[in-house]
């Protein structure tokens, strides 16, 4: 028995592992635009390298994502920003689901990283973050929190919000058009975090918003047709100027219906007095646009619906036998439920008179636990309960029991990020005898 055990771990944990990788979403991040010689690449291979995108991604290797950039010759245009139709040419040679693309820029006197996530599926906007600094080194402090920011909001449901594509600020008086896409991005940025609009970034005007959505009505599909032709593409979108009224300056702001050809509500502005308010402006901008008055941080995400784990437990059954091993697993095939899987090693029987008897007992179990999840100051809980199977084989020196048996538990975890302890009162009984076990343990989350 000795010699099986050890492959039953193993392949209990393997298979684990194995399932939950593959559930995992493919990241790419591409080198990032601007700032001096490498300074871009080496700033998005730090931000591939922070523990928290680990937690829903398996990232794509920088090696092949040189390669892939190296062939396409439109990456990091003259305008510094990487425009979506590359972005998802990219992504596809890669493999990957989402992408995370960035410029280090500046906006008049402020110096700026501001970075980007799109689902290469539908080339939505999932997320992005602005960082203000004074040194490059300092960035470097910035990319665990911008990687949160992007984890949870790929977790947020979008799938009944309205859909609106951004498209580049027109500024006048022969303006760089780097800030007019910078401001496009900062201002995607701020109604993303709303809540109210799920955003699809454009890098042309009106016109090419409107050329996909009537050919997407025509059912178009010539070969040099655009990638973001693909899915269903966005039938509002965001039109915004800066004009001046005598010594004012302002952006102007409405959202315009494809569908109906008109505005949807009244238009809006604001007032600013030069590019270093730009990220004040986009943010009012983006508050009265939306009818949300604080969108400085990202909405709070819905807790994750999925539990997908690998883990060893120690416990006490309170009887023979008094000290139970546990290696368990679960897989979550639907929301807010996992199936659980596992192995109990119950040892030290504890008979009086028995001293040199062998026993111990295997109780190989499957449970079905519906679970709530719960977010509270950066840590991650879920309280779950459910019922199963399992079947206790008990070996003695000179006998072996086996005997099927009904399992009903509940329990807590709570972690944060992938390390979890779990604390759980398990009820068993064969129909003859009821057994409890209490038992306390850690897990390792793969989602």
């Amino acid at each position: 028995m000795k010699r099986i055990l050890p492959p039953l771990f193993a392949l209990l944990f393997i298979g684990a592992a194995a399932a939950q990788n593959a559930s995992k979403l493919t990241l790419a991040v591409l080198p990032f635009s601007g700032g001096a010689g490498e300074d871009g690449d080496a700033i998005a291979e730090l931000f591939s390298f922070v523990p928290e995108l680990t937690t829903i991604f398996s990232l794509i290797p920088r090696t092949n994502i040189n390669r892939a950039i190296g062939s396409e010759q439109r990456f990091q245009m003259a305008s510094g920003m990487t425009d979506p139709d590359t972005i998802a040419k990219v992504g596809n040679q890669l493999g990957a689901q989402y992408v995370v693309s960035g410029n280090i820029t500046m906006l008049g006197n402020q110096k700026l990283l501001v970075i980007s996530i799109l689902n290469i599926e539908d080339l939505r906007q999932i997320a992005g973050d602005i960082q203000i600094y004074t040194n490059i080194e300092e960035i470097r402090g910035k990319l665990p929190g911008m990687a949160r920011n992007i984890v949870a909001a790929v977790r947020f449901n979008v799938s009944g919000l309205p859909k609106l594509a951004v498209t580049p600020v027109r500024l006048s008086g022969g303006a760089d058009p780097r800030d007019a896409d910078l401001l496009a991005q900062i201002l995607a940025i701020n109604i993303i975090r709303s809540g109210k609009y799920a955003v699809y970034p454009r890098t042309s005007g009106i016109e090419q918003v409107q050329a996909e959505y009537d050919n997407q009505l025509r059912g178009a599909a010539e070969e040099n047709q655009a990638e973001m032709y693909r899915g269903d593409n966005p039938y509002l979108v965001l039109s915004v100027t800066a004009r001046n009224l005598g010594s004012i300056n302002m952006f102007n702001a409405a959202v315009l219906n494809l569908i109906t050809g008109i505005q949807e509500g009244l238009g809006r502005s604001v007032e600013y007095q030069n590019l270093d308010d730009g990220i004040r402006a986009m943010e009012t901008l983006a508050q009265e646009l939306t009818g949300v008055a604080d969108i400085e941080e990202p909405p709070e995400p819905n807790p994750s619906t999925r539990f997908r784990s690998a883990g060893l437990s120690f416990g006490s059954s309170f009887a023979a036998p008094w000290f139970v091993v546990s290696a368990h697993g679960t897989l979550s095939l639907l929301s807010y439920t996992f199936l659980e899987f596992g192995l109990d090693l119950g040892l030290v029987h504890g008979y009086e008179g028995y001293e040199g008897v062998s026993y111990f007992s295997l109780y190989p179990f499957a449970r079905f636990n519906g679970f709530m999840p719960f977010s509270l100051g950066g840590w991650s809980l879920i309280g779950y309960g459910g019922a199963g199977m399992g079947l206790m084989a008990a070996f003695y020196q000179d006998s072996t029991l086996i005997s099927p048996a009904l399992d009903i538990t509940a329990g807590v975890r709570a972690g944060k990020n992938q390390h979890y302890l779990g604390l759980a009162w398990t009820v068993r009984t064969n129909f003859k005898a009821v057994n409890h076990k209490l038992s306390a343990g850690y897990s390792y989350r793969f989602n």
